[in-house]
């Protein structure tokens, strides 16, 4: 929780020495905003965020891992859950934006855009604030998801496979016949385009058409059969 809505603390971190000096003295003209920690790299920020969990980090663009995720917001987040991380682009570049998103910021804003000060401030109120081109490319991005293949009765079948229930426990489950789930399991094998029961489960997951908390006990059968 933040002690005092009208005071905002912030972590700075930014490799940029030049402008993280000048981001530090704009918002020193302010009397509600005060930069309590200022770093060049996530190394230094993340323990100065860990003191300062009530503050506001303010990040440069950052480094994105194998999956697509920005390590360092993730690293801010673990090290204060509540604390909001807005993060400063140069431009709008959709891996960027979405890996930020997906990680957990509060704010993306441009770099050196005169409404830093109060995109901090929204955002110490629990504000989300992005800049247009960001939306637009969030926007864009949600056309593009992957549009579910499967029938409601094939999706329901998909997840009884995701509790590793036999054909014959789906049929109870389902109040269908054993026939039934068998034809309904092998629709979803070819809409996936996938082998067995456990790439179908693994593959849902995946593309997102699956929760991952489901994927428990599918490895205790394999043939469904039964």
């Amino acid at each position: 929780m933040f002690t005092d809505p009208r005071h905002v603390s912030v972590v700075l971190i930014h490799v940029d020495d030049v402008f993280r000096a000048f981001v530090e003295r704009e918002l020193s003209t302010t009397a509600d905003l005060t930069v309590v920690a200022s770093a060049p790299c996530g190394e230094d920020g993340v323990p100065a965020l860990a003191v300062h969990p009530d503050a506001v980090a303010v990040i440069g663009p950052v480094a994105l891992d194998q999956d697509g995720r920005a390590p360092l917001v993730e690293e801010l987040r673990a090290a204060a859950p509540t604390a909001p991380v807005v993060m400063l682009i140069d431009a709008v570049e959709t891996s960027a934006v979405t890996a930020a998103l997906r990680s957990g910021v509060a704010g993306i804003v441009r770099r050196g855009h005169p409404t830093l000060g109060e995109t901090i401030r929204l955002a110490a109120r629990r504000v989300c604030v992005f800049d247009p081109g960001a939306l637009a490319v969030l926007t864009a991005s949600l056309t593009e998801l992957p549009v579910n293949p499967l029938s409601v009765r094939e999706r329901q079948v998909l997840a009884c496979l995701a509790d590793g229930l036999s054909n014959a426990e789906v049929a109870l489950k389902l109040f269908v016949s054993r026939e039934t789930v068998k034809t309904h399991v092998a629709h979803v094998l070819r809409k996936l385009e996938v082998d067995d029961r456990v790439a179908a489960v693994d593959k849902a997951i995946r593309i997102g058409l699956l929760a991952s908390q489901r994927h428990t006990s599918t490895h205790r059968r394999t043939d469904g059969t039964r």
